[in-house]
Order: structure tokens, then sequence, then C-alpha cells
């Protein structure tokens, strides 16, 4: 990751590349590019604040949606996060 890219969350330095849909559905995050940019702080709070992480899988997902349509999410997901 570029040193120059800014957290998709609070806009420090992202020194990392969070999957948004980990666990089982991260090799789909990696195939689709479902990633974001994000600093060493909000990496932890993602994966520990359960409701944070929440607010962004819908925000992914509702702009993946809207990009590609809702067949294209269940063809490669088998849960909503809406």
């Amino acid at each position: 990751m570029k040193q120059w890219t800014p957290c998709k969350i609070c806009g420090a330095t992202a020194v990392h590349t969070h999957h948004v849909f980990f666990g089982r559905y991260r090799s789909t995050s990696d195939r689709l590019k479902l990633l974001m940019p994000v600093c060493m702080s909000c990496h932890e709070c993602l994966h520990k604040d359960e409701a944070v992480r929440k607010v962004w899988q819908r925000k992914y997902e509702k702009a993946f949606r809207k990009k590609y349509g809702d067949d294209a999410w269940w063809n490669n997901f088998d849960k909503s996060w809406l």
C-alpha cells in the first residue's frame, strides 16, 4: 500500500488493507476488491467492534449492489449485511 493513502475511516495514513467481508468471505473480498485502506487503530476497531464493522459492511454491500445489481451479490455471497 502506498504510504500516502488515507484511512477510509479517519483520514490518517493507511498502513493496512482491511477485507470488508472476512473469515469465510475473505477470498471473495479479495476477488471482488472489497477492500479498504485503514490505519492500524481503525483496523483494530473494525475487528473488535461489531457495530462499526457492520456499518462498513453495509456501505460496501449497498455500493456493490448499486453498481453490479442484486443478482451479482447473490452469485458471490450467501448472506446480506443489510
